[in-house]
């Protein structure tokens, strides 16, 4: 999997770093008008495993988007002793 650049080469923090769409972060784009994030949503969470298959020059620069997040839960669900 390849970082997802912007137009001038640099990673885009806009885009999840899975599947490359719009990741809708009220912290890296403009929606972060005063706004919580929907990341802050109880019932969405991140596990450890979730956070290492991004790719490593994208951690800590892209977020995840909320359609990967919620399908990693249903599909790993139980896997990890819970999530």
């Amino acid at each position: 999997m390849h970082a997802v650049k912007n137009n001038a080469g640099k990673i885009d923090p806009a885009r999840c770093p899975l599947c490359h769409r719009l990741n809708n972060c009220a912290h890296h784009n403009a929606l972060g008008s005063g706004q919580g994030c929907w990341c802050y949503d109880p019932e969405i969470s991140f596990p450890e495993s979730l956070l290492i298959s991004i790719p490593p020059e994208q951690r800590s620069k892209a977020c995840v988007c909320r359609d990967c997040a919620v399908k990693y839960q249903e599909e790993y669900s139980g896997k990890e002793g819970g999530i």
